[in-house]
């Protein structure tokens, strides 16, 4: 959403995230089944860091208890 004091559009004050993401960090690459983080379920867009295997991943669908877990390369 954008941040204004008025309607003046030049008046902008940048963009408010509504939720920052998640960053678990943990010392093997997540399952499908990790569904839910220590904070409750992971949401979209919730990163997942692997500490062992130094691999960053993201979640990217989570329904009927099943996680899409994607990698990035660091």
């Amino acid at each position: 959403m954008v941040n204004r004091k008025t309607n003046d559009p030049l008046n902008y004050l940048g963009v408010r995230a509504s939720t920052p993401p998640n960053m678990v960090t943990q010392q093997r690459a997540p399952l499908p089944t990790d569904t839910t983080g220590p904070d409750g379920p992971f949401i979209l867009g919730d990163f997942w860091f692997d500490s062992v295997g130094e691999q960053l991943y993201i979640i990217t669908n989570s329904s009927g208890g099943v996680a899409t877990w994607k990698s990035f390369s660091l």
